[in-house]
C-alpha cells in the first residue's frame, strides 16, 4: 500500500521531469 501511495508521486515527478527535458531537447532542436 506505502507503493500505491507513493506511486502518484513519483508519476507527477516523472511528468514534470519529462516536461523539461522535452522544452530542453525542443530547444536544442530548434537551435
Amino acid at each position: 500500500k506505502l507503493v500505491s501511495a507513493h506511486y502518484p508521486l513519483e508519476r507527477i515527478n516523472d511528468a514534470i521531469k519529462d516536461t523539461l527535458e522535452g522544452k530542453v531537447l525542443r530547444g536544442i532542436i530548434t537551435f
